[in-house]
């Protein structure tokens, strides 16, 4: 028992040093794993407020081709918009509402003037083919990818990037140099089409959680290309797509669009009212697609009225929006389906459905 208990008296001190040593290792990790949070939490905050004090890349505030835009395009567009609509206050219409036989006639009456008091093409506002990109701030870094891999392939055709001065998304002067190193003209919708209030209300919202989609049709309208690829921002391109405007349907047609997820519903609908649209068995498959508008390809010379007329539901979207979401999941998509049809109407070509 004597002989035990020195053992154990013995080990007492090896014991405890063993203990002192996982106790100190343990602190160690600890405070290492604190530094890193601490660094994690840091680095970006820091980052941000580095981006934040950069100076912004300053655009020239008027050229030849952004005086021409608002004189052949948004003025006359402007003047078109007030004769259809009287500067009647935008109804917002409740989900599930349904019009009123008069309201849909006001409402189809409405966009057929819009139409008739638009004027032709501007095609000295246009030349050549080129890429046109509608980003934000926030998708500098998408929009950048993007370019990289389409030069990285071999395509040089001209890039445009529209952003919105007035909203903050300004890149800094470095970020603007990583675009011109890769060719890449960086233009402001707000020098642009900013030219009427309604304009100017939609393209800076101020409801919580909305977005300007109207800055994609803003983009297209007044890019310098007549014939355009519109990208989102956070489109990546897997090849160089130049051969998309040797394609025999954007050849025949003007327009080259991707089919969405979505269906419409053959249901009828004020919306299909409104646009004088089929319903029920009358619904043909092209009738009933969606189409992704992230992504096409378009003839602006050939599908002028179309673009025209996407634009003027656009500006309403507080009344469209809704109606256009009873026979279609999303709205905005949507509302390139049906404006490509009334540009059939408008231009007698029909081999674009």
């Amino acid at each position: 028992m004597l002989q035990i208990s020195q053992t154990l008296k013995a080990a007492g001190p090896a014991l405890t040093t063993a203990e002192m040593s996982r106790s100190k290792v343990s602190r160690i990790n600890a405070y290492a794993c604190g530094i890193c949070i601490l660094l994690f939490l840091v680095l970006p905050v820091s980052w941000w407020g580095l981006r934040c004090v950069e100076p912004r890349f300053v655009l020239t505030p008027s050229d030849d081709h952004n005086q021409l835009v608002k004189r052949r395009i948004w003025e006359p567009f402007a003047a078109a918009y007030t004769v259809a609509t009287n500067n009647r206050p935008i109804r917002r219409i409740k989900r599930h509402e349904h019009l009123e036989a008069n309201d849909i006639v006001k409402a189809r009456s409405a966009w057929k003037t819009f139409l008739k008091a638009i004027p032709a093409p501007p095609f000295a506002a246009f030349r050549g083919r080129g890429i046109v990109i509608s980003g934000a701030s926030f998708q500098l870094n998408s929009a950048f990818a993007c370019v990289k891999m389409l030069r990285q392939y071999g395509c040089e055709l001209p890039v445009e990037l529209w952003i919105s001065a007035g909203r903050g998304e300004m890149p800094s002067a470095l970020e603007a140099q990583l675009f011109l190193e890769l060719d890449v003209e960086i233009r402001d919708a707000d020098a642009v089409a900013l030219t009427f209030p309604e304009m100017k209300r939609q393209v800076h919202l101020r409801e919580p959680d909305s977005k300007p989609y109207i800055l994609k049709q803003i983009a297209l309208l007044s890019a310098r290309c007549r014939e355009c690829l519109l990208l989102d921002a956070d489109n990546i391109p897997l090849r160089n797509p130049e051969y998309l405007f040797e394609a025999k349907e954007y050849l025949s047609t003007g327009h080259l669009l991707w089919p969405d997820l979505w269906r419409m519903s053959r249901k009828q609908a004020d919306i299909r009212q409104i646009f004088d649209l089929p319903f029920g068995g009358n619904v043909t498959l092209a009738d009933e697609r969606t189409v992704e508008s992230g992504q096409m390809v378009v003839d602006k010379g050939k599908t002028w009225y179309t673009l025209m007329l996407a634009t003027f539901i656009q500006l309403q979207t507080e009344f469209y929006d809704l109606l256009m979401r009873e026979v279609s999941y999303e709205g905005g998509p949507g509302m390139f389906c049906l404006t490509r049809g009334h540009d059939v109407i408008a231009t007698q070509h029909w081999r674009g459905r």
